[in-house]
């Protein structure tokens, strides 16, 4: 009787510490979308100064922080171009990956990107006509067809864009992020990932 009585309060003390570890179980993937998103409304805000305390500190290294946001503010806070930024989320986070002494996990994301170029005075309508052609065919060859159009009466170029970033930890309590933009940057890359993240570099197009 005392047999079959330890063994019931070690299976329901098995039990009970299972469940607990089970509940507890931290959802990192949660994490770093919470994480990510935060530093995507302080880009969509504009306020270049918080957003970069959610990136990677080596990537300072490279490029000073001071730098980041003063080019930052000069890009987006200008009479020459005006770039907004809407509706910024994540679509989806992979597991984290543990290479050598860290945590890796790839973040998918994607907003819409509004262009406004300024006006240009006593322009024939057969020029810009050409210059907004010329412009359009560019961001379409970079981003898509279907996900590139111009809104004739706001002049802005509307742009529906996704994008890659991976969130890196020591611990998986802290992330910090390094966005992967669309030119290759493999040098970068290779300083700031394990190889096996680093993206492929493109080929150079062949010429006769």
């Amino acid at each position: 009787m005392k047999s079959m009585t330890k063994k019931a309060i070690i299976t329901v003390l098995l039990l009970t510490f299972g469940v607990t570890a089970f509940a507890q179980k931290k959802d990192y993937k949660k994490d770093i979308k919470t994480a990510f998103e935060k530093y995507l409304g302080y880009i969509e805000s504009k306020d270049f100064e918080k957003s970069t305390d959610y990136l990677l500190p080596e990537l300072f290294e490279t490029f000073p922080k001071e730098k980041m946001v003063a080019v930052l503010n000069e890009q987006f806070n200008n009479e020459e171009l005006e770039i907004n930024i809407k509706n910024a989320k994540v679509t989806e986070v992979e597991e984290p990956e543990k290479i050598a002494e860290k945590y890796y996990a790839k973040v998918m994301y994607g907003n819409n990107l509004f262009i406004k170029f300024p006006e240009r005075e006593k322009e024939a309508d057969d020029k810009r006509t050409l210059r907004i052609r010329s412009v359009l065919t560019s961001f379409q060859m970079k981003y898509g067809a279907d996900n590139v159009a111009f809104n004739d009466k706001t002049n802005f170029f509307e742009i529906k864009a996704t994008h890659e970033a991976y969130a890196v930890s020591a611990d998986q309590i802290t992330w910090k992020f390094l966005p992967m933009d669309s030119t290759n940057n493999s040098n970068l890359y290779k300083k700031l990932l394990p190889a096996k993240l680093v993206p492929a570099e493109e080929e150079a197009p062949a010429t006769e």
